[in-house]
């Protein structure tokens, strides 16, 4: 039960950084291939500067350019570390050996899923919205729900599977202590 719990709360906090970091890296990769694009038929058409003064106002606007997307960035990724560090929180307050372990692996694993169903929430959010008002209020519902049932099923399979390595092992020692 211990693991279930820090699969639901850990990966929820985990996931909402796991969104945010993945929504800045995406729109990092569209702007540059836009810019790429029109870039490539503007000069093709013979001149740029429409184009540099387009780009110029556009990126003091975006919320991924800049200061702005590294900022979002690092809270991401802050956001996922807090993940982390609940898991292990309510794994260790349960008695869950190799807490560490469990944390990251279920971790990883359970990113690798969310990157997977990704564009699915997306589609589902999508199918269920009659615009983007709608779609950026049911799409974190639907995101939530699904990264605490993950997260559920990925934590006690994996400290299910450790904790039976652990006891056919007669030399098991401890995780050391991090703090």
């Amino acid at each position: 039960m211990t693991a279930v719990l820090a699969g639901v709360f850990g990966h929820a906090v985990f996931a909402l950084g796991w969104y945010v970091a993945g929504a800045v890296l995406i729109g990092w990769v569209f702007s540059a291939m836009l810019g790429s694009m029109v870039s490539g038929i503007s000069q093709s058409l013979g001149g740029d500067e429409p184009v540099r003064e387009l780009f110029h106002y556009l990126g003091g606007s975006s919320l991924v350019s800049g200061a702005g997307g590294v900022t979002l960035l690092l809270v991401g990724l802050s956001v996922m570390a807090a993940g982390c560090l609940v898991s292990r929180w309510v794994l260790v307050g349960g008695g869950v050996q190799r807490a560490w372990r469990v944390t990251l692996f279920s971790t990883a694993l359970a990113a690798l899923i969310d990157a997977a169903l990704f564009w699915a929430f997306a589609a589902l959010a999508d199918a269920l919205s009659d615009g983007i008002g709608e779609f950026m209020l049911i799409f974190p519902v639907i995101a939530g729900v699904a990264a605490a049932g993950v997260g559920a099923a990925v934590w006690w399979a994996v400290a299910t599977l450790s904790a039976a390595r652990v006891h056919d092992r007669q030399d098991a020692s401890p995780e050391p202590a991090l703090g």
